[in-house]
């Protein structure tokens, strides 16, 4: 997670009444990112509640990277292609990524990804690159990759991956590319 240092489009003054305790850690948090405690508190309440609301109607857990390795790391590549059909099929599954992301859209299914998962973004020839970290295993990062590009295989685009036990990483074709620079 990491605030970035940019103007409001537009903001408001409020005042809210915060514990000593999380007032020292918000303090601690900012002189370590070298950015402004404000700037954190708008990154947190609005990955919570992006978060929240797309996971209201689900029943999830959280789980350690070390533990979705050990769950994943017997599976044959037929049975994680098989997952990730499943899931980039289901409805529900899309529409949390919709709706934590702030719309019907390429965009959405991305920021969606960047409230759990720390990610960098680039381009390279007019193409977007984007590495996923997740620390999941070589697996997980299968399954994560094919699981996402079958759902933007289903707007239309196509997106290619490659993985490892750390990452995924995508490269979007011109169209996916287009699509998240309109979201």
């Amino acid at each position: 997670m990491s605030a970035e240092k940019k103007q409001p489009t537009h903001s408001s003054v409020r005042s809210f009444r915060l514990e000593n305790s999380n007032i020292e850690l918000l303090e601690r948090e900012a002189q370590a990112r070298n950015v402004s405690s404000n700037a954190i508190v708008n990154e947190l309440i609005g990955k919570g509640l992006r978060k929240e609301r797309g996971m209201r109607g689900v029943k999830y857990t959280y789980l350690t990277a070390y533990t979705v390795r050990l769950l994943t790391e017997r599976l044959t590549p037929e049975e994680i292609l098989e997952i990730a059909d499943k899931a980039a099929k289901d409805q529900l599954h899309r529409n949390i990524l919709w709706q934590q992301g702030g719309s019907h859209s390429a965009r959405a299914i991305l920021e969606a990804i960047k409230l759990y998962w720390e990610c960098d973004e680039s381009e390279i020839e007019g193409r977007k690159i984007l590495i996923v970290e997740l620390f999941c295993g070589r697996n997980f990062s299968f399954y994560f990759g094919e699981t996402f590009k079958l759902n933007f295989a289903s707007m239309g685009a196509s997106v290619n991956y490659t993985y490892d036990d750390d990452a995924t990483i995508f490269e979007f074709d011109e169209k996916a590319t287009q699509m998240l620079s309109e979201s």
